[in-house]
């Protein structure tokens, strides 16, 4: 394990070759989230391009090969990262809603969605509901008295929406 945070440190070093500590929020180990939306302007780079830089230099400096999601929010750029990044050629992904809905929607198994794990599969698959597309054409009022409070994050999600930023992130204490 010490082994393997030495090489996270390496990464995360790579990152702030690009962008401030302060735009960068460590999800796991091996994961984490970086708004780079004011960083497009100032490299004049496409998101995609200033992605590529990262894990061209990650490559260069630990021999690891990166994966990167974009998105339009939190959601769907862990989703792109998840699910869809490591089938791409260049390893990154980019979805916004529009693209989700087209190409997420009836994805399945559902677990491979963030946040829904197996019991929630087997509660959903007890009411029909097999994908994202199901939740998203789901009566709320039904979720609602299946999942109580957590049922606005599945019908946030199920169409891609997200209403946590990297700023509530930043600014959160427990």
């Amino acid at each position: 394990m010490k082994y393997y945070m030495e090489y996270s440190a390496k990464i995360y070093n790579c990152y702030l070759k690009y962008v401030s500590k302060d735009d960068i929020y460590v999800y796991s180990i091996d994961e984490v989230f970086i708004d780079i939306t004011s960083y497009l302007k100032t490299y004049k780079l496409t998101a995609r391009q200033l992605i590529t830089l990262m894990i061209n230099e990650v490559y260069e400096q630990t021999g690891i090969t990166a994966t990167g999601g974009i998105g339009t929010n939190m959601f769907l750029a862990k989703i792109a990262l998840d699910i869809q990044a490591k089938h791409k050629p260049d390893n990154i992904a980019f979805l916004d809603e529009a693209k989700f809905k087209e190409e997420m929607w009836h994805h399945t198994p559902i677990t491979d969605f963030w946040n829904i794990g197996k019991g929630t599969a087997r509660r959903l698959e007890k009411k029909m509901i097999y994908d994202l597309y199901g939740v998203a054409h789901c009566e709320p009022a039904v979720l609602y008295k299946e999942f109580g409070v957590n049922a606005e994050y599945l019908i946030d999600h199920a169409w891609g929406r997200e209403g946590c930023t990297m700023k509530n992130l930043q600014n959160y204490h427990s």
